[in-house]
């Protein structure tokens, strides 16, 4: 099906002057022979042929010439080559045996048929087929005729056309299938006027529906409107309505039965949707007690009805009641009970009025029945409002009162009776003042300590009331608290600990400890007022400062009662002694530095508090070792004394301190003196000789600098 060719051939042969070129001719005789004239170069091996006409045959011949001019003498041919290029006719009518084109069927298997074509040239070779949802022609395969075919649901289409044997093709035809092979959905019925499973009184009952058929839709429906939900839906409507309004003859349950038909014809299940109607009301209904109460008052607290009412189409589908002290209310439209069965308990004091009415199933209310009853059954109130109970008092209890009160029947005031401590009495209210009474000479008065106390009252129905047990308590002194310190146990020691830790206690009471109110301050007799400031048994309190503080405490109890108050010395000295250093004698120079010569030196050290342990070195610059000094005094003045000899060193030197104040502080620091100077020589700028006494030496000796030697000297020991 192509309309030009391509040639190759092998090179000829030729060893001497080689090949020149060839002629090529292109013809449909099998046999002819080119003209001896080159067309075609030596060096090609290929020749692309004219365009060639279809519907012949051709053939292709060559001859070759070497460049002595010699032609071969054999020519060469291929062929024939049949061209056909024009592609085979249209098939003109495509048809199904089993489906009307372009119509709905639920049948998805399909018969296709057409009429064959011909081919003039080539022929035909066969007929080539495709099926596709989107109307794009795609063919898969060749077939024979009848074409069969299992179809999909949905719109498909079928394409056929003819193929010749060069492969040409030609134009398509289709042919439309459109299958539904499933049923609609069951169709969905509501009725805006008549909700399912409910009873009404209107007999005109308006229904809708829908359904869905998601291929090839909703053609029509076919209905039914009777008592018997089995029956066949027969009446036909148009798939563009969806409503119907009917009426129901005559009370009772009616079945509106709906199918739907898509535009296959295939026909969905039976949809039912079932009304019920009754347009009557209930009688009002008989109400039957277990018990007569009539009209005195009972101290019974229960009653028990039933109901019982006549019998309706439509059924008695609840009771609306209402317990009240009204003789003419009416229930409500709301359904509190559906049993017919219904039981009050621990009912309040009063008349009381039952009044009741019945729904039908149809939502029709009859009339109220009233159903009268009075009950006192709740014992009446009975409290004492003083002393009041596990209340403490600091006085004596000579009056009792409380609170009783019955809202139905009243208080029998006569019968009014005291508990006290396991002993019943009758007594009298000596003051009665609406419902409250007061009694001051019956029941016993208290003056210490507790006792249990209850009252008793009867109503005129019998019901009686028991108060709790109230215990009374009277509790009229309190000790002092006992003051303890661990951190400073000793009310007469220095301590140097400026932390606090302080506790107290009482010895037991009888109402028991509600709290304290306490102080520090620095006056010995300060009173705390009476306001309670802490619950606890202990405080601590943080960096005080150095002195003498007192402690003052006072509890009170819970029957308000305040204890006298105790006090507590506390004395804190954080702080380390000083010491002051003063030294006198003929050894010793004072000036802006206090210097030392040989001698005896006397030392007068002032503390700036009273002090013990008291420890006194000194220790010249050049020295590793420290000479103590014994030091006599008391409190804060101590004096001592030392020798300077010229064995001592000379230069610089200090003292050492300690010492430990009452509190225990250890101190080392020396205020002023600390330091002085030791100079037991004659110096060379000296004009004077001086006297140097030696102690620890058998013999004198007196060292002179040499550079004191440019003058008389006398020197008398």
């Amino acid at each position: 099906n192509k309309d030009t060719i391509n040639i190759k051939w092998q090179p000829a042969n030729d060893n001497i002057s080689m090949i020149a070129g060839y002629s090529v001719l292109w013809d449909t005789s099998p046999n002819s022979i080119p003209e001896e004239s080159v067309n075609i170069d030596g060096d090609l091996l290929s020749v692309k042929s004219p365009k060639l006409e279809s519907g012949r045959e051709y053939y292709f011949h060559i001859r070759s010439v070497d460049k002595a001019g010699n032609w071969s003498i054999k020519t060469g041919h291929i062929g024939p080559f049949m061209i056909d290029t024009d592609p085979p006719p249209k098939i003109q009518q495509i048809f199904s045996e089993s489906h009307i084109s372009d119509n709905w069927s639920s049948i998805n298997k399909a018969i296709i048929k057409w009429d064959e074509v011909k081919d003039d040239l080539s022929g035909i070779l066969g007929y080539q087929w495709g099926i596709s949802k989107d109307h794009k022609p795609i063919f898969n395969a060749f077939t024979d005729i009848p074409l069969i075919v299992q179809l999909d649901e949905g719109i498909q289409y079928i394409f056929i056309r003819a193929v010749d044997n060069a492969g040409n093709y030609g134009m398509h035809n289709e042919i439309v299938f459109k299958i539904d092979a499933d049923p609609p959905e069951l169709p969905i019925i509501s009725s805006p006027s008549h909700p399912e499973n409910v009873w009404y009184s209107n007999t005109s009952v308006r229904f809708e529906w829908s359904s869905l058929d998601k291929i090839s839709g909703i053609k029509e429906y076919k209905w039914s409107w009777s008592m018997n939900k089995d029956s066949i839906p027969t009446e036909e409507i148009l798939a563009s309505l969806n409503s119907i309004e009917l009426v129901a003859l005559e009370p009772g349950v009616w079945y509106f039965n709906l199918l739907a038909i898509d535009n296959a014809g295939n026909q969905s299940k039976v949809s039912h949707y079932k009304v019920q109607i009754d347009p009557y009301a209930p009688p009002a209904p008989k109400i039957i007690s277990d018990i007569e109460i009539g009209k005195e008052w009972s101290n019974r607290r229960d009653i028990r009805l039933i109901i019982d009412s006549i019998d309706v189409p439509s059924g008695i589908i609840g009771y609306s009641y209402l317990l009240d002290h009204n003789p003419l209310s009416i229930p409500s439209e709301t359904i509190t009970d559906k049993t017919g069965k219904i039981e009050f308990q621990n009912l309040s004091d009063g008349k009381w009025y039952f009044h009741c009415r019945a729904k039908n199933g149809s939502g029709i209310w009859g009339q109220t029945n009233h159903f009268e009853f009075k009950i006192d059954a709740t014992p009446p109130e009975i409290s004492i409002t003083y002393p009041e109970s596990n209340r403490w008092y600091n006085s004596p209890i000579s009056q009792y009162s409380g609170i009783a009160d019955d809202s139905a029947s009243g208080i029998d005031w006569g019968r009014l009776y005291y508990r006290y401590n396991d002993i019943q009495s009758l007594f009298h209210s000596d003051i009665i003042q609406g419902n409250r009474w007061i009694d001051e000479d019956e029941i016993p008065h208290l003056k210490e300590g507790s006792s249990v106390i209850q009252i008793i009252v009867y109503d005129k129905a019998g019901n009686y009331a028991v108060t709790n047990p109230s215990v009374i308590m009277v509790d009229s002194s309190i000790s002092s608290p006992i003051v303890t310190s661990v951190t400073h146990p000793n009310q007469d020691k220095w301590y140097n600990n400026n932390d606090l830790s302080i506790s107290w206690g009482v010895k037991e009471s009888l109402s028991g400890i509600d709290g304290f109110s306490w102080l520090l301050d620095s006056s010995e007799n300060t009173v705390p007022k009476e306001i309670k400031t802490t619950d606890e048994n202990y405080i601590n309190i943080t960096n005080l400062q150095d002195g003498v503080f007192y402690f003052h405490i006072r509890a009170v109890d819970k029957a308000g009662n305040w204890s006298e108050t105790s006090h507590y010395k506390i004395m804190i000295d954080k702080t380390p002694p000083t010491a002051s250093i003063s030294l006198t004698g003929i050894a010793v120079t004072n000036g802006n530095a206090t210097i030392v010569g040989q001698g005896t030196v006397e030392v007068l050290l002032k503390t700036s508090e009273p002090v013990y342990n008291l420890s006194l070195k000194y220790k010249p610059a050049g020295s590793i070792m420290t000479t103590p000094i014994e030091l006599k005094g008391f409190g804060t003045e101590w004096k001592g004394i030392f020798d300077v000899t010229l064995h001592t060193g000379d230069g610089n030197a200090k003292f050492i301190f300690s010492a430990y104040d009452k509190a225990n502080n250890l101190g080392d620091n020396i205020s002023q003196g600390e330091f002085f100077v030791i100079d037991t020589l004659i110096r060379s700028d000296s004009n004077e000789v001086k006297e140097i006494s030696c102690l620890s030496e058998p013999k004198t000796k007196v060292i002179i600098p040499s550079s004191a030697l440019n003058q008389d000297i006398k020197v008398e020991i």
